[in-house]
């Protein structure tokens, strides 16, 4: 089984040079297809930090909720501009949480920020 917070941990701990802050508060363990998306999400955001971003910090948050999971990730670093039809990183994280019934939002007004809830229970 995964091991939602240790496998968070080991992610955001790989990435040398970047400052990480992570809280995460759940209640009980998610499902594994939500493990498994919310990994992804996380793995895909870092990826597109060593890409394309001078930043210096990276903060997760991943709350639950009732009746969701509330994921937020920000960074510090400069975005010239982020389209919400660009990048096949974007487009991945966009799929795959509508595919569980969950929103998803981008903003770079200062940084980069993500926006994801999902579901507990698949919505369609």
């Amino acid at each position: 089984p995964i091991d939602l917070e240790a496998e968070i941990s080991r992610l955001i701990g790989s990435v040398p040079g970047l400052h990480c802050e992570q809280h995460v508060e759940l209640n009980g363990i998610p499902d594994l297809t939500i493990r498994r998306c919310l990994l992804a999400i996380i793995r895909e955001a870092l990826n597109n930090v060593i890409r394309h971003s001078d930043a210096t910090l990276f903060s997760l948050n991943l709350k639950e909720h009732p009746v969701f999971y509330q994921l937020t990730i920000r960074d510090n670093g400069r975005v010239e501009s982020v389209e919400n039809d660009e990048g096949m990183g974007l487009n991945s994280i966009r799929e795959r949480v509508s595919q569980l019934g969950g929103q998803f939002h981008i903003d770079s007004g200062d940084g980069f920020s993500l926006f994801v809830t999902l579901p507990k229970e698949k919505t369609s």
